[in-house]
Parts: C-alpha cells; sequence; structure tokens
C-alpha cells in the first residue's frame, strides 16, 4: 500500500495533480450529497442493509420503505464487503465507500498498459 501512494502521489518527486483531483472531486462531491439528508445516498442505504438484516436473520429481498426508496438486488456475500463501512454512521461509511471505489477505479486504470496520456 505505501508503494502504491509513493508512485502514484509523491509529491516531493513530481506533482500528479490529475491524481489529487481524481480523489478530490468526488471526495467533495459525496460530501456534499450525502450533507443534503440520507434519501440521498439511497444505494448506500441499500448495501448497508444487506448487512443488518442478513445480521439480523430478516429477508434480504423484501422491501423496505421506511429504511431506502428501492429493491435490494444484493446477495448475503455482498454482506461481508459492505460490513466494515455498515457499522459506521452513514456519512462517514457512505464517504469511505465512495472513496473505497474510487481508489479500485484508479488503481485498475493504472494497471492498464498503455501510455501515460492515454490513461
Amino acid at each position: 500500500m505505501t508503494r502504491f501512494f509513493k508512485k502514484y502521489l509523491d509529491f516531493n518527486k513530481k506533482p500528479n495533480y490529475i491524481s489529487v483531483l481524481w480523489f478530490l472531486v468526488p471526495f467533495v462531491g459525496g460530501l456534499l450529497e450525502i450533507g443534503r439528508g440520507d434519501r440521498y445516498i439511497n444505494n448506500y442505504l441499500i448495501f448497508k442493509n444487506v448487512f443488518w438484516h442478513l445480521f439480523h436473520e430478516l429477508n434480504l429481498y423484501h422491501l423496505y420503505p421506511t429504511e431506502y426508496l428501492d429493491k435490494n438486488h444484493y446477495g448475503p456475500l455482498f454482506s461481508i464487503l459492505i460490513a466494515p463501512f455498515a457499522v459506521l454512521p452513514n456519512f462517514v461509511g457512505a464517504t469511505l465507500w465512495a472513496m473505497l471505489n474510487v481508489g479500485t477505479l484508479f488503481y485498475a486504470i493504472n494497471k492498464l498498459q498503455c501510455s501515460h496520456w492515454a490513461k
């Protein structure tokens, strides 16, 4: 992990402003959406409740209109992935979940075998 950050975010050698923007723009945008209230993070609430419904042995696929505004289509294995975020308050969990998604895409794009400018 340290090697990853040194390679892509080492500001002592060469500032990489694209890398900073890659994480900063979604972070700020996510905070703004999360700050508007729970109805703006409906997908995250579905993800979070997959874990809690499984934990409480409830049906994952019933409608829960008091918790979120859509249907769940995720299975029990997904609850393992979302569990560390589900136990946190919505503001923190949703922000970290969004940053994990941004980081995963960033990592995948940087693994492509093409020029720096093509990435």
